[in-house]
């Protein structure tokens, strides 16, 4: 890695960071994860009962506006009756969906299965429960069918059959929460300030820093490109970098696990094992290096990914930097940062059929939640009264990381609420680095791929 210094004077941005809104604010498993789902019910239910009230009350003039609606507080309090309104807590029976006790009951001799792409299936069943019980919806007279996952908080207006199925004809969910107002920016491009995402990195120790890595580096210090690039360069005010920056799951990973089962679980200290886990420092010390000449350029938030050396347990911790960045640490312009910060969509995917990425991070907006999968299929850490992934809020700009290709939408809620919501590629296969205008929230990509 070449030093580099910047060229032009950067304009800078006030960083507000709140690190303490995702970390697990106690590390133990003694409690239960039922305080998870009681917390989210508690929370987003009386939202949903005043949009209820407002949407399919007679008396507001309303689209729909059934007679003689009755709202349900609990679901076991539920009879053969037309125009009910129910919330609770969605629950979905998919038999490919991966189950704990499935596993552990499987004998060690067992042949293991891995797991499945995608858990949907044409006979997946959708209930509706609460502490009181739990009801069968069917929705074959939705006109068009929402983003539906396990864990969502949802109210359904319909009718309730002989057979205790609930027929939906309406869906509510909770809708985006308030959103901070924001200062009306000039529309000056002089003015104009930028936020860089990179994502995917995916660094091992096979690779020494890649020659995009370099030019983006070179970029950002503004000697890389014409005048306009400079220029552009320079309205960069920070860098999120947004998880996978170390890929422990390559090729070299995975003999490094093969020869950990060879020499049996007790003997990591082999000296053939362990140095095959010392060359995976080359990795990290790689990425030190990079990320100290970044944070000499301008501010540089980290963020963990699936793939990087910490706990799968959401919200993930920081990347311990202290032990594998060391250099980088060393600047006050380096932050470690949780993930989420202020959340994976995958495992959302999993569960639905023929959405796009975009259409479930819309839904984990207007949900409420944003991994509304854990902890059935997404791990975390147990709570006995505390969801951290509830907002309470609205951000300007949501975004996703090592997502295949760029994407970007802006979605705007009945109020006039707007959140951009941004698809963030994965670097090392598209050289993609995406550019959020602090200005307007616009986004554009510039790539260094060669």
């Amino acid at each position: 890695m070449v030093s580099i210094a910047t060229l032009r004077s950067r304009k800078e941005v006030d960083l507000e960071i709140s690190f303490k809104k995702f970390e697990p604010s106690l590390e133990t498993f003694v409690q239960q994860y039922s305080g998870i789902y009681r917390k989210r019910l508690q929370t987003l239910w009386p939202v949903l009962l005043s949009k209820i009230e407002q949407k399919w009350n007679p008396n507001i003039g309303t689209a729909l506006q059934p007679q003689n609606l009755t709202i349900l507080s609990k679901i076991g309090d539920v009879s053969e009756k037309n125009d009910l309104a129910i919330i609770g807590t969605l629950s979905l029976s998919q038999k490919g969906k991966p189950s704990i006790l499935e596993e552990i009951s499987k004998s060690l001799w067992e042949k293991e299965s891995s797991f499945p792409k995608n858990f949907w299936s044409e006979n997946d069943e959708l209930w509706l429960e609460d502490e009181s019980g739990r009801i069968l919806l069917e929705l074959s007279n939705m006109k068009t069918a929402p983003v539906l996952v396990n864990g969502m908080v949802v109210a359904f207006y319909g009718d309730v059959l002989s057979n205790g199925t609930f027929v939906v004809k309406e869906f509510l969910d909770p809708g985006l929460a308030k959103q901070k107002e924001v200062q009306n920016h000039s529309i000056d491009q002089e003015s104009d300030k930028y936020i860089a995402i990179i994502s995917g990195l995916g660094l091992n120790q096979t690779e020494s820093i890649t020659k995009p890595m370099q030019m983006f580096a070179e970029f950002l210090s503004g000697v890389l490109g014409s005048d306009t690039a400079s220029s552009l360069a320079s309205s960069i005010s920070c860098l999120v970098v947004a998880g996978n920056s170390i890929d422990i799951n390559d090729t070299s990973s995975d003999f490094v696990l093969e020869k950990a089962k060879q020499y049996g679980l007790a003997n990591t200290n082999d000296s053939v094992i362990s140095s095959v886990i010392n060359d995976e420092k080359d990795a990290f010390n790689n990425l030190d290096n990079y990320f100290v000449e970044l944070a000499k350029l301008l501010p540089v938030l980290v963020m963990p990914g699936d793939l990087d050396p910490v706990s799968v347990l959401m919200p993930q911790k920081k990347i311990p930097a202290n032990i594998l960045l060391p250099n980088s640490l060393k600047y006050s312009s380096f932050y470690p940062l949780t993930n989420p910060s202020w959340f994976s969509i995958d495992e959302i995917k999993k569960s639905t059929k023929n959405k796009s990425a975009l259409e479930v991070s819309i839904s984990t907006l207007t949900g409420r939640h944003i991994c509304p999968t854990s902890p059935d299929t997404l791990p975390c850490y147990p709570s006995l009264n505390h969801d951290p992934f509830i907002l309470y809020e609205a951000p300007h700009v949501y975004f996703i990381g090592n997502q295949e290709s760029f994407d970007i939408t802006t979605y705007t809620d009945e109020n006039g609420c707007k959140v951009t919501i941004v698809l963030v590629p994965k670097f090392k296969t598209t050289g993609d680095v995406v550019l959020i205008n602090t200005s307007n929230f616009e986004a554009k990509i510039i790539n260094f791929e060669l």
